[in-house]
This record gives structure tokens, sequence and C-alpha cells, in this order.
């Protein structure tokens, strides 16, 4: 067993309700569980010991930090951006290596960044 996995991802929302409806439908996920007391809406992970991520019921919008986002795998950068802007999301910025890597920069509807990629 690895010391540590990555087992959940809390993202700070004062806009619940929309950023759950935003990444259930964008991961194709169903809500596990909404929890009043804690404020926190959690998604159910897509497989068996996955990564659990639970929106927190926030009173005012906190500071916008980088360093913490999600990398997501997909199939198809082009199909995943669509979808992302159908959503509404957005592009913040397309990044291609030397060797042809490319992954985008989007951002969700409160503008948190995240970065898709096809392995």
């Amino acid at each position: 067993m690895a010391f540590a996995h990555l087992h959940t991802v809390i993202l700070n929302t004062v806009r619940q309700e929309e950023s759950v409806a935003f990444w259930s439908a964008f991961l194709d996920v169903d809500v596990a569980t909404d929890d009043p007391e804690t404020r926190i809406v959690w998604l159910r992970p897509d497989t068996d010991g996955g990564v659990n991520i639970g929106f927190q019921l926030v009173d005012r919008p906190l500071d916008a930090h980088i360093e913490t986002h999600l990398d997501l795998a997909v199939a198809d950068l082009d199909e995943a951006q669509a979808r992302v802007e159908a959503l509404g999301g957005r592009v913040v910025a397309v990044n291609r290596l030397a060797n042809g890597f490319e992954w985008r920069v989007m951002a969700d509807t409160e503008h948190r960044e995240f970065c898709l990629y096809a392995p």
C-alpha cells in the first residue's frame, strides 16, 4: 500500500448549486450526499476507491490560489474543451511542449482553474 494517496478534494464555493451542477455534468457522476451540517455536497467517485470531491459552501469568496487545482485526463481535448464551454466554463490557456504534449488550462463557472490533458 502506498504511503499516501489522494482521497479527497474540497472546493470552497459561494455558488454551491452551480458548482455541483457543472462538475457532476462534466465528470458524468452523481451527487453522493448533501451534508447540511458541514455544508458540503459530495460527488460520487467515478470508480471504486476513486477520489472524493466535495463542494463546501462558504459565506464569501476566498482568495484564489492557482497552486491547488485538478489535472484531468481526457480522451479528446477538443471534445472536453467544448463540454467545459457548453457548461459555462472557459479556456484560460493552451500549452504545448516541444515534444507535442499539450494541456489546456480551463476555468469552471467560479473561475477555479483546472487542467485537461490527453495521456
